[in-house]
């Protein structure tokens, strides 16, 4: 009895702390490690840079050690729709998203409709809307309770339904380059979320999500020895939470179709990530691993299970190139 009340203590306690994470965390957006192989999440602006159809997957996982662990997992469709004018082109996308933290899980369906458009020269806006729909729920399925505990918590709500909007724009610099010649691309772009403030309590009071504002720039530094350099900055606002992530991407380029890259990113009060991809042809697999650092993580979290994994897969079939129309390549690295 008295083992089977510890498990039970224990894994009481641990649904408690993730009940305190999932509120805290959830109050933010998920950050994947890789942002630019989750464009939608990032800017669905970014579409406007894409000649390719696209077919893009991704697997998060960390918090191992406490419960069941925190992990989220995305497949994204990108399909580019050439107009008659050849300096203008729409973009569809769909993200379906599932974030699992314990017994809590939240599945995301979001469309974003992206319309693109040659200024000048080498100069491109994008713009993007985004709209979507969440099932947030409780599956107590997954845990056990000591009975004095049970119908607590069958006042809770099992699922919470809303909808989602939000939008991108991008301004981006994409000239003609050529294997002799070194070029520089560059981005500066802005996108929004959750602009209807949905509310995700489980109870009957309000539990807003707030809305997330995020700033993107960066250059391309074409190399003529094959090498890439790409530094680039994202800030993101959600409520009263800030951050600011400075990266760097190096790639180096075997020949045309194939290519390696390497990057990683910077957190003040946060763990950094580090990444490595490969791309062939149509084909595309990144790794990054976050680390956390900070003396603020608590030890039992510092065991290792609080830094995370990232997967990503992308398959991209040349739209552009099939219906002879011609695209410089993406200012955006690993996309």
């Amino acid at each position: 009895m008295k083992l089977l009340s510890k498990r039970i203590s224990f894994s009481l306690i641990n649904t408690l702390v993730f009940i305190m994470f999932f509120s805290v965390v959830k109050a933010q957006d998920i950050d994947f490690t890789q942002p630019y192989a989750n464009p939608l999440l990032t800017n669905p602006a970014i579409m406007g840079a894409n000649g390719d159809l696209k077919i893009i997957l991704n697997y998060k996982s960390q918090f191992r050690n406490i419960d069941k662990g925190y992990s989220n997992s995305s497949v994204a469709l990108l399909y580019p729709l050439f107009l008659k004018q050849n300096n203008k082109k729409l973009d569809f996308g769909l993200n379906v998203q599932n974030d699992r933290a314990g017994i809590f899980n939240k599945q995301v369906i979001s469309l974003s409709l992206g319309y693109d458009i040659k200024l000048q020269d080498s100069w491109h806006m994008s713009l993007a809307m985004l709209g979507g729909l969440s099932q947030k729920s409780i599956d107590f399925g997954l845990a056990k309770f000591d009975e004095q505990f049970v119908n607590s918590f069958n006042l809770l709500n099992k699922k919470i339904n809303n909808q989602d909007l939000g939008f991108g724009i991008m301004w981006y610099y994409n000239p003609v380059r050529t294997d002799s010649l070194g070029k520089i691309n560059a981005f500066i772009g802005m996108s929004g979320y959750h602009l209807n403030t949905p509310n995700e309590s489980f109870l009957s009071g309000q539990s807003i999500l707030p809305r997330k504002f995020s700033f993107q720039g960066g250059i391309k530094i074409y190399g003529k020895n094959k090498f890439d350099l790409s530094p680039n900055l994202r800030i993101n606002m959600q409520g009263d939470y800030e951050q600011i992530l400075p990266g760097l991407y190096l790639d180096y380029r075997f020949n045309s179709s194939f290519k390696i890259s390497s990057g990683f990113w910077l957190r003040r009060n946060g763990p950094n990530s580090l990444l490595l991809s490969i791309e062939h042809k149509h084909f595309s697999v990144g790794y990054s691993y976050d680390v956390y650092l900070s003396s603020s993580i608590s030890n039992y979290l510092l065991s290792g299970s609080a830094n995370s994994n990232q997967i990503s897969l992308i398959y991209k079939y040349g739209v552009a190139g099939k219906k002879g129309i011609s695209m410089n390549a993406s200012p955006f690295s690993s996309f």
